[in-house]
């Protein structure tokens, strides 16, 4: 290293890790001069020659920009909040809007020791949305100064789904909360009787070549439709549901579930945020979902906000207060939210009277009600659904058997079958009379979800008749010959039988399995069962022996008629045995 005349510049990032300036002039070092500049890393200075010259320091702030992004000032409470507007709250996810709601807003500036100014307000939003009580803007902020007096209200009216933001432009920043709403028609006439209501499943079904079966779910809860039809009698409310039609049949409608309906003890109070009914057992009432208060009478209503942790076995807590009061004895029912179809049809009488036929499918239908606990009784961990088949006249039988026919039209016919036997079919029809039992059945075919799950069904026939004693303590069971031993000869799903006693207080039924069979004679033959007989029966004593089939719903398709009122209801459910 020869002579050094000049200036070296040492900062930020530099090897020295020095933060400031440092400015070095210098001739030929002395000793001196070379103790300092080793110091400074230059370590081939030599020891003599020359006179150290000239020397400055200079340590320089640097400009504030130099340190965004410092651990050291990030971590500070002051860099985040002061200096700057803030906003609350910081977006305004509003969800489903079916009446109109206010939410306070708090507008403040943070800035320690400086005036600004809040510019404009950009309403993205378009109609149906307003910052109320805003001030004559340019507004002066004083340091550290608030407006909390600033209501954000949303309508009905306005676009069905509004998506955006809401700019706040101040002269240092601009603040942009989203907001994010559907809006939702409430459908508000009642639907004549009778009505249907449709829970749909899709399950897969592969089938092998012996007739059993691989069944796979493919939607966990049940699609829900209802068809509903209206009569509208000479008035304005044909007209307004025309006109609403008109222009908003494409959104989406709030409905209420009638069937699942509770009425107020008491009378409620506008503002009041818990409400009193007679019970909320069997509906499917949903924190945070909605429900309706609904005076008939006087068509006024409230749609309100059901609170988390707010249901109780007689008592509704709410988000928010109703608008409106009420007397007790006022329908409170869940809603729920669907649409509706592109094309619906109706009549137009002579008198302005009119009927119009609405289809709703429900969109917020994922609820899993699955529960068998209204069946007790079950065999091979399967549920038995046991309760009597409600038939009138006749029911619908079908017997099924895979066949293969191969015939070109000029040599003989060619027929066989891959299943060594058949599958029978029928119907189970449930007959509802209250809110309990529509409840349960409904429950139930979420449990069975649809076709998937296979279930024992009575065949509620006479299916064996007992020829001689069931002896206590044995187990065979001689019947009167029906070709058991010829034909079943010990298959399932004729495996498994019930016994019906004609006094079935005393005697309940019991459920056994064959296990052998043989003909005796052309008259009766003999069954042997799992279990042994705990009494002695008398054939007399024994009112009928039925096949206990495993069967599956045939339909992945549930139709609820409600005929005389909405808690009389029939299901009308298609079956099939199954070989699982």
């Amino acid at each position: 290293m020869a002579d050094y005349v000049g200036s070296v510049q040492l900062g930020v990032g530099d090897p020295f890790d020095y933060p400031g300036r440092v400015s070095a002039t210098y001739g030929k070092p002395t000793v001196g001069g070379a103790a300092f500049a080793n110091n400074l890393g230059f370590d081939d200075v030599p020891a003599t020659e020359g006179t150290f010259g000239q020397y400055t320091n200079e340590v320089v702030t640097p400009p504030i920009e130099d340190f965004v992004g410092c651990k050291e000032e990030r971590t500070t409470f002051a860099f985040d909040y002061f200096e700057k507007f803030h906003v609350t709250p910081a977006s305004f996810i509003l969800g489903n809007v079916l009446a109109t709601q206010q939410i306070s807003v708090v507008v403040y500036s943070a800035y320690r020791t400086e005036q600004h100014t809040w510019d404009s307000f950009v309403n993205n939003a378009g109609a149906g949305v307003e910052l109320l009580n805003q001030p004559t803007l340019p507004y002066t902020f004083d340091p550290q100064e608030g407006l909390t007096n600033l209501i954000l209200q949303v309508g009905t009216s306005g676009p069905p789904t509004v998506d955006t933001t809401l700019d706040f432009v101040f002269d240092t920043m601009t603040i942009s909360p989203v907001i994010q709403l559907e809006r939702i028609v409430f459908w508000s006439p009642r639907p004549n009787m009778p009505y249907r209501e449709t829970l749909e499943f899709n399950t897969q079904i592969i089938e092998h070549s012996d007739g059993s079966e691989q069944r796979i779910a493919l939607r966990p809860n049940p699609r829900q439709q209802f068809d509903w039809t209206f009569l509208f009698e000479p008035g304005t409310e044909r007209a307004r549901i025309h006109n609403l039609l008109f222009d908003w049949q494409s959104r989406v409608y709030g409905i209420p579930m009638y069937h699942e309906a509770t009425f107020t003890t008491s009378a409620i109070t506008a503002g009041d945020t818990v409400i009193n009914v007679q019970s909320t057992d069997y509906a499917d009432y949903r924190e945070a979902g909605l429900a309706i208060v609904y005076d008939l009478n006087a068509g006024t209503n409230d749609i309100v906000e059901i609170d988390t942790g707010g249901i109780a076995s007689t008592t509704l807590t709410l988000t928010t207060g109703t608008v409106n009061s009420y007397s007790s004895g006022v329908l409170v029912a869940p809603i729920r939210t669907a649409k509706t179809r592109p094309s619906l049809s109706g009549q137009r009488y002579t008198t302005d009277a009119a009927t119009l036929k609405v289809p709703f499918e429900v969109l917020d239908n994922e609820s899993n009600l699955a529960s068998t606990a209204a069946w007790t009784t079950t065999h091979n961990s399967k549920v038995v659904v046991d309760d009597e088949n409600a038939v009138s006249g006749s029911m619908q039988e079908t017997f099924q058997r895979n066949i293969i026919v191969l015939d070109n039209g000029i040599s003989s016919v060619y027929h066989d079958s891959p299943t060594e036997k058949g599958k029978r079919g029928s119907v189970k029809r449930f007959h509802a009379t209250s809110k309990q039992d529509v409840w349960e059945i409904r429950q139930l075919i979420h449990a069975l979800r649809g076709r998937q799950v296979s279930f024992y069904l009575p065949t509620f026939g006479y299916d064996l008749t007992p020829a001689a004693q069931l002896l206590s303590g044995g187990t065979a069971l001689t019947v009167v010959n029906v070709g058991y031993d010829k034909y079943v000869k010990d298959r399932r799903p004729y495996t498994v039988i019930r016994v019906h006693f004609t006094d079935p207080v005393t005697n309940p039924p019991l459920i056994r399995t064959i296990t052998a069979s043989s003909e005796i004679d052309a008259d009766t033959e003999t069954l042997t069962v799992d279990s042994a007989w705990p009494a002695t029966y008398q054939p007399e004593d024994v009112d009928r022996i039925e096949y206990l089939e495993l069967v599956r719903f045939d339909s992945d398709s549930f139709r609820f008629s409600y005929e005389q009122g909405d808690l009389t209801v029939r299901i009308t459910c298609p079956v099939i045995t199954v070989f699982d």
